[in-house]
């Protein structure tokens, strides 16, 4: 609704002078949803991921009311079938990755810490206060290329992965590689995970 049909600006003016209408547009989308929730429960992918591109600037104030019963419903009938569930946030972490979180949700994808978002990265796992929650992301696309040195992406994985150590985590961009990013940066960040691995910094 936000992001296809209105626009952010246009939806919250909607919301706020046709309460009832929305109201019913958001309960038959949910009401269309529902079967093919129960089709994917019967082919049991072993990941479905949730492309709702969240953001806390945007949808923080509206999740408890809007978006938290969609999300438990998605979750009562997918993860009953063994399936493993995530969600794209990209954008503003605070104040809705606690949220997300509470849902039950079992994986956060493209989570963006500073340079690039707005959270420190020690503090995502904290403001998500789950231990069992995947975080997935943590190397924000900004530092792919200038002005962010070899070196300084080079530091910033490293500590991605001592933060996280011990705690489920996917390494990943956060959100995506720019069109100035340097590839062979890729390349850098799989030999410090194979070091890591191997015990060596």
């Amino acid at each position: 609704f936000f992001y296809e049909w209105a626009g952010v600006v246009n939806a919250v003016y909607l919301m706020m002078d046709y309460p009832l209408v929305i109201e019913k547009l958001f309960s038959m989308m949910a009401e269309q949803e529902e079967p093919l929730l129960h089709a994917l429960a019967e082919l049991k992918p072993p990941v479905i991921h949730f492309a709702d591109n969240v953001s806390a600037d945007n949808m923080a104030g509206y999740f408890d009311t809007h978006m938290r019963h969609v999300y438990v419903n998605r979750l009562s009938v997918l993860q009953k079938a063994d399936i493993c569930c995530a969600v794209h946030l990209d954008g503003v972490v605070h104040g809705i990755i606690n949220k997300i979180a509470n849902t039950g949700i079992d994986a956060i994808e493209a989570l963006t810490p500073l340079p690039g978002g707005d959270m420190p990265l020690e503090a995502m796992r904290t403001e998500a206060a789950r231990d069992d929650l995947v975080l997935w992301g943590g190397v924000p696309g900004v530092m792919f290329g200038a002005p962010f040195s070899e070196q300084e992406l080079i530091g910033h994985v490293k500590k991605v992965l001592k933060e996280w150590e011990g705690t489920p985590f996917v390494l990943g961009v956060a959100d995506q590689v720019p069109a100035n990013g340097d590839i062979n940066r890729v390349k850098m960040i799989s030999d410090i995970v194979r070091n890591f691995a191997n015990g060596s910094s």
